[in-house]
């Protein structure tokens, strides 16, 4: 008997089952996936907004989590009320992140993420990073934890793709690694990120995180860790993905 591999973490509903050697390709978001980041730069933006008269709740700034820099300024701005100018905006966080908070990317990194992205991608995996970050970023990142072999394509928000939640930087990694929508599971954290993989067509896999108020409800599992993640590869010959209907029913 073949036991579906089912954490009923994320929703209680129906579920339709996918072989487990029909998976192909694993597509990574970076930011709260790869590594850490995300407190250190909501704690750094509300502190610089302050400078700026930001009398605002945090709750509002998070809402930039899963964006593209583009689409943050915009954010940022609007909460400013229009009275710092973009380009001010645009400086003051790169000088504070920059240069008088620098943070090496390898001492926020989660723990087993190089190990287990190298293992998943010596068992055969195609495997790519879709984020909204910069690419100069990106290659930062991977070179620093020691993984930018491990990934056969890598897709920033440098390509100017629509912003997650649409699906097109998800359908394009698919496309430039040669697999179907359905041959792929994204593992993302966001709100934006887990509804863009859905609208994709993919299972989702989010990595718990409750610390922003993200909803993680659209994800068919929602793990610990990576490691936990990995699991869902391993431990059975079937995974379980919510349903179109029950996706829909949810909605």
């Amino acid at each position: 008997m073949v036991t579906a591999v089912c954490f009923p973490l994320a929703n209680t509903g129906k579920y339709s089952k996918i072989q487990a050697d029909m998976i192909k390709a694993i597509l990574f978001d970076m930011d709260g996936i790869l590594f850490d980041s995300e407190p250190w730069y909501m704690n750094g933006t509300i502190e610089w907004m302050r400078e700026y008269g930001y009398t605002g709740d945090e709750e509002s700034v998070w809402k930039i989590l899963g964006t593209t820099m583009d689409e943050t300024y915009s954010i940022l701005y609007e909460l400013l009320g229009g009275s710092v100018e973009r380009e001010e905006l645009i400086r003051r966080n790169e000088r504070y992140f920059g240069i008088e908070h620098p943070v090496k990317p390898v001492d926020l990194v989660f723990p087993g993420v190089p190990e287990t992205v190298r293992r998943i991608h010596d068992e055969g995996f195609l495997t790519a990073v879709c984020s909204s970050s910069p690419r100069d970023t990106i290659y930062e990142v991977l070179d620093s934890i020691g993984i930018t072999d491990c990934y056969d394509v890598i897709l920033s928000g440098d390509e100017k793709f629509p912003p997650k939640p649409a699906p097109d930087i998800y359908l394009t990694a698919a496309e430039k690694l040669g697999v179907l929508p359905e041959e792929c599971i994204v593992y993302e954290d966001s709100c934006r990120g887990i509804t863009a993989g859905k609208q994709a067509g993919m299972t989702v896999i989010a990595r718990r995180d409750d610390r922003f108020r993200q909803d993680q409800s659209g994800a068919d599992h929602i793990v610990k860790d990576i490691y936990e993640m990995a699991s869902i590869l391993s431990e059975g010959e079937h995974i379980c993905r919510k349903s179109s209907e029950s996706a829909a029913e949810d909605r």
